[in-house]
């Protein structure tokens, strides 16, 4: 079985009223987390990083602390694995990379919960908020 891994970072701002970011995939209509391949000789934290850049022009400070990732099947040949970080914006001046990202959205827990559409994204979003409640 062949493996693609893909890294990115759950964006938040603002505590006690924290804030997600989540993006709208021109692909396939979804919500989501900024995330993208990890290229040769990259680490998942700078893949994480560059794919955050590329698609919403933010610079990020990763929480080292959290990192969560889940494993799917794409095709019966191929398994991907997406790694999440959680991290904090050094601005919330967003510029998609409109190749990629249909819109975006600051979203409170219960709102950005409601957008996502897979479970397994849910439940990370919800891992990630207990994280920063703490």
């Amino acid at each position: 079985m062949q493996k693609e891994t893909s890294c990115g970072v759950i964006i938040y701002q603002g505590k006690p009223d924290i804030r997600y970011l989540l993006v709208k995939s021109r692909a396939n209509g979804h919500w989501g987390f900024p995330k993208g391949h990890m290229e040769e000789d990259e680490t998942e934290i700078d893949a994480a990083r560059r794919e955050v850049k590329e698609e919403t022009g933010l610079d990020v400070v990763i929480l080292e602390d959290f990192k969560i990732s889940m494993e799917y099947k794409i095709s019966e040949t191929v398994k991907k694995e997406v790694i999440l970080f959680l991290g904090r914006p050094n601005s919330t001046s967003v510029t998609i990379q409109e190749s990629e990202i249909e819109m975006y959205r600051w979203a409170a827990f219960p709102d950005a919960f409601k957008l996502l559409v897979y479970d397994s994204q849910k439940q990370i979003l919800k891992q990630a908020h207990e994280f920063l409640k703490q």
